[in-house]
């Protein structure tokens, strides 16, 4: 009788172990599931983040050129702008009929950006003598994931 119970309990003892081996199997796989769909998710909301801090940084260089084009001071039209989230680089360059604005934008840094976006905006003198966008070609640049 002994006997027969000790080969009961040694084979209790092997379900319990494959029932353990298979349980934390399990759990392995669906931890895995879980983590990959949560780096998912955060991928796509970086990426929705950045594409709206580009169209801000963006915006903002196009009215500091603007605006500096039009008080006539293409140095400070020119000038770099930085915030927080990025920066963008402003190129200007004469045109047969008005300038030619170059608006490279960087997210979150320009250093190691995340996300890049060139618009190239045209710009002409309206009736009353000052500057106008005519024309935007946007340009977006996606980069690899690091």
């Amino acid at each position: 009788m002994t006997r027969s119970l000790r080969r009961k309990r040694d084979s209790q003892r092997g379900v319990t172990a494959y029932s353990v081996i298979l349980t934390v199997a399990l759990l392995a796989i669906l931890s895995h599931s879980l983590v990959t769909e949560a780096l998912e998710g955060y991928w796509q909301a970086a990426q929705t983040r950045d594409t709206i801090a580009l169209g801000q940084l963006t915006d903002s260089a196009l009215a500091q050129a603007v605006y500096y084009l039009n008080q006539n001071n293409r140095q400070a039209a020119s000038a770099p702008v930085r915030e927080s989230f990025g920066a963008a680089r402003i190129e200007l360059a004469d045109d047969d009929a008005g300038v030619r604005l170059r608006i490279v934008a960087h997210v979150p840094n320009e250093v190691r950006p995340r996300n890049t976006s060139r618009t190239l905006f045209r710009l002409v003198r309206d009736a009353q003598g000052r500057w106008a966008v005519v024309s935007a070609q946007y340009e977006p640049i996606p980069m690899a994931r690091l």
